[in-house]
């Protein structure tokens, strides 16, 4: 499941607010477009680089219906001279989301350390299952594997009153 970091504090972020001006739309909507684009990110520019994706691709992927240039546009253009917008570019002309690794980002991180983790796994399955088909399984190895598991069921449907 898709999960965003995203904080309260981007209610009224003066980001958020630029861009509720520049669109001429409210702030709820802004949050709204936010959400289903990095949402959508997290599915196809894990990394929040979006530089293969047109313009009229990002404007869908947020479910902006206007003017994609408008809407990107004003994603790039609603920081301040020292902070970039929603949406930046990086010296070499790559359009990413800003801070993409704070918040979205971390979702694409998991899934690679969980991804590692289980080709990890598989390998170590793997050379189990090789030692075992040339090397015979002895009643010590089963027991050491806890393999061997006893239990008393009996069941007693008697009355106890």
């Amino acid at each position: 499941m898709a999960y965003v970091e995203a904080h309260a504090s981007l209610r009224d972020h003066p980001k958020t607010k630029k861009v509720a001006r520049l669109l001429e739309i409210s702030k709820a909507q802004v949050v709204g477009h936010l959400l289903y684009l990095w949402w959508w990110c997290q599915d196809y520019a894990q990394d929040g680089d979006l530089s293969k994706y047109s313009r009229e691709d990002i404007a869908a992927a947020a479910e902006w219906e206007g003017e994609a240039d408008v809407f990107v546009d004003a994603l790039l253009g609603c920081g301040n001279k020292e902070a970039p917008g929603f949406l930046a570019i990086e010296d070499d002309e790559t359009l990413v989301v800003h801070d993409w690794y704070l918040y979205g980002g971390k979702l694409f991180v998991k899934r690679q350390q969980d991804a590692m983790r289980q080709a990890n796994k598989r390998a170590r399955d793997a050379a189990v299952t090789a030692r075992n088909d040339v090397t015979p399984v002895t009643h010590d190895d089963v027991s050491e594997s806890h393999a061997l598991v006893t239990r008393d069921v009996t069941h007693s449907h008697a009355y106890r009153g």
